[in-house]
């Protein structure tokens, strides 16, 4: 997984945190309103890391974007069957031990 401007992304990089992982995509009607409601939740970003995950192209999703939001957005190398997402979107959320 790397971030739009292709650096490497590591979950382990947000260790004590709680994770939100919301795997998405541009043509995705469910996906861009699923990630319209999170904008409404400023309070908790202090506590929690917002990684959105889409296997589109970098440039496409930033075009797509249009600083529409605020929080991360990563680029995902693999299909989403690789990391066991079947459908779109899919939300996972990891706490601060690594735990699903």
């Amino acid at each position: 997984m790397t971030d739009l401007e292709g650096k490497p992304v590591s979950l382990s990089r947000f260790c004590r945190k709680t994770r939100f992982l919301n795997f998405w995509a541009t043509w995705c009607g469910p996906c861009v309103s699923e990630m319209g409601s999170l904008k409404s939740f400023p309070a908790v970003q202090d506590q929690i890391v917002f990684l959105a995950v889409s296997n589109e192209s970098p440039a496409l999703i930033k075009s797509y974007l249009k600083n529409k939001f605020s929080f991360n957005f990563a680029h995902l190398d693999v299909t989403y069957l690789d990391v066991y997402v079947v459908s779109l979107p899919t939300t996972m959320l990891i706490d601060g031990k690594g735990n699903w």
